[in-house]
């Protein structure tokens, strides 16, 4: 385009060039300053990124010292603290410590500290089986078996594969008659294809247990022939106990002497073939069984001790002399062998045995306190009550503190003895000391409330029960036996209730049942607002047993 055709720039766009000309050094210095913003706030930040990594490394390095030179956990890492992918390492170290920790502890006689620390050994090392079977187990003789359960459970999903964690909790489970979780459990662990071979074993056998305990026989069989366990041990035997149960006696008793011929180191078979002859009567068999045991194993003084019962059973005063003066000789420094033989001695009455024992022990610097307290229970078994109780008092003033540490027991021999001389009165405050304390167990309740009953306290031996049952309301035993006394003496308030309570447990007499109902039956209950439903759960529950 020739030069004379450009225009001119106008006065308008001239002004404006000017303006940006005139602030453009504003403009680059705004630029600079963000910039030198920029690299301030990216300095900062990197400053604080570093602060608080050199928090965090000192924080992790004062937990370590403290956990290692404070606490005594030796196996602490500090790369463990200060690596989050180690964390877990550290927990599981933590645990372990206070885990042995709680042994060392209920060692040495603290349950209260080992209870803690054992709970959070088991919280932070949850996959330790033995740490979270004794806590389960030190919750339980606590009282408190609910929360042993929980404990228990809580470990199933980590450990369904472990076999003594599975033993451990069918175990517990069947001890508290949880029959009906047994068999929930075990057929979730049948259907894990991949659950081990001996895994899978035990809970065929906890689930086909749980239906037998509840007298469900076809259904303990179906369930260990649908799983082979019936080729097994532990799976023979539950079957021929099923038979026992049924009233094929002979022919069980058959089965049990080959199992054991064929498994001979399978010790519960012949412990169980032992009780089955002794129920029997056959004595000479149960003799032979007996010296078997003790050739298979002649350092084991049980099988010498179940023999001594067959001597006695048999009479022949002259071999159970000659034995006896054996054991004491080869047993001599053995505690657990000499009381359960002083045992032994006081279910048979024999105190001239317990008394030998008894100061043998004390001689010998050993524990002798069961070996005492068994020569008065040989005592009054032999109705020597007035003995009984010249013992008690000469040991109680030999050892004072006796009035605190076995002050229930103590208390419980001097009922029976006083109710025994016919000392109604102090027989009644004895018992009632013995019946308040706190530290009270079912069985020793059970064995009082026998010893009152023999003696004709009947109300007494009622009132011990019903204690029995309220420190243990699974003790079927002591609530079967309740149930009987209330019935023979008219004490029928409570009736009702026990009624159903053993209702719900496992295989409960149909004697005791049908005397229950006859008696809920008669005019004597007529306008008792409880008769009904109890008529009727018992009424369902003879049907049900009849159609077995």
């Amino acid at each position: 385009m020739p030069a004379s055709s450009q225009k001119p720039p106008d006065s308008r766009s001239q002004s404006r060039l000017a303006g940006w000309r005139r602030r453009l050094p504003f403009v680059l210095e705004r630029r600079d300053n963000s910039a030198s913003l920029r690299i301030a706030w990216s300095e900062l930040a990197a400053w604080i990124v570093l602060l608080g990594i050199g928090l965090y490394a000192t924080g992790a390095t004062a937990l370590w010292l403290i956990l290692k030179y404070e606490r005594g956990i030796s196996a602490a890492s500090l790369s463990d603290l200060l690596l989050p992918h180690r964390w877990s390492h550290h927990r599981y170290v933590v645990g372990e410590h206070f885990l042995a920790l709680g042994r060392d502890q209920l060692a040495a006689g603290d349950p209260r500290a080992a209870l803690r620390s054992l709970a959070t050994g088991v919280a932070k090392s949850p996959a330790n089986v033995s740490g979270r079977i004794l806590l389960a187990q030190l919750v339980a003789a606590g009282g408190d078996s609910g929360r042993a359960e929980r404990i228990l459970l809580s470990g199933l999903p980590g450990l369904a594969h472990d076999r003594p964690f599975l033993q451990a909790l069918f175990s517990f489970l069947l001890r508290q008659q949880a029959d009906d979780e047994v068999r929930r459990i075990a057929g979730r662990l049948l259907a894990d294809p991949r659950l081990p071979r001996d895994c899978a074993d035990l809970a065929t056998l906890a689930a086909a247990t749980a239906c037998y305990f509840r007298g469900n026989y076809d259904q303990a069989e179906d369930i260990l022939n649908s799983y082979g366990l019936t080729l097994k041990p532990d799976g023979r035997l539950l079957a021929i106990q099923i038979d026992w149960e049924r009233g094929y006696r002979d022919i069980a008793l058959l089965q049990l002497r080959a199992l054991a011929d064929e498994f001979p180191g399978q010790e519960p078979v012949r412990l169980k073939l032992g009780q089955w002859l002794r129920e029997a009567g056959r004595t000479d068999e149960f003799r032979r069984l007996c010296v078997l045991r003790q050739l298979s194993d002649p350092r084991n003084p049980g099988p010498r001790i179940d023999f001594l019962h067959a001597l006695h059973d048999s009479g022949d005063t002259e071999r159970l002399n000659r034995e006896t003066r054996d054991l004491l000789r080869d047993f001599s420094d053995d505690e657990h062998t000499l009381a359960a033989l002083a045992k032994f001695a006081a279910t048979t009455g024999d105190t001239a045995l317990t008394r030998q024992i008894y100061e043998h022990c004390r001689s010998a610097g050993l524990s002798w306190q069961a070996p005492a307290f068994l020569t008065i229970e040989a005592l009054i078994v032999v109705g020597d009550y007035r003995g009984s109780l010249d013992l008690i008092r000469r040991l109680l003033d030999e050892n004072p503190d006796w009035t605190g540490t076995y002050r229930s027991l103590l208390d419980s021999f001097q009922a029976i003895a006083h109710f025994g001389l016919g000392d109604v009165a102090a027989g009644r405050l004895y018992l009632t000391n013995f019946l308040n304390r706190p530290d009270l167990r079912a069985d020793n309740l059970l064995a009082v409330a026998q010893r009152l009953d023999d003696l004709g306290a009947r109300s007494e031996a009622r009132e011990t029960l019903a204690r029995a049952v309220a420190v243990d309301p699974l003790n079927q035993a002591a609530l079967t036996r309740l149930v009987e006394l209330e019935l023979d003496l008219d004490r029928l308030g409570a009736l009702p209730a026990h009624v159903l309570r053993l209702l719900a447990m496992r295989k409960p007499s149909p004697t005791v049942l049908r005397a229950a109902y006859r008696k809920l039956a008669s005019d004597l209950y007529l306008f008792s607002r409880d008769r009904e439903p109890t008529l009727a759960a018992l009424d369902r529950a003879l049907v049900g047993m009849a159609a077995k």
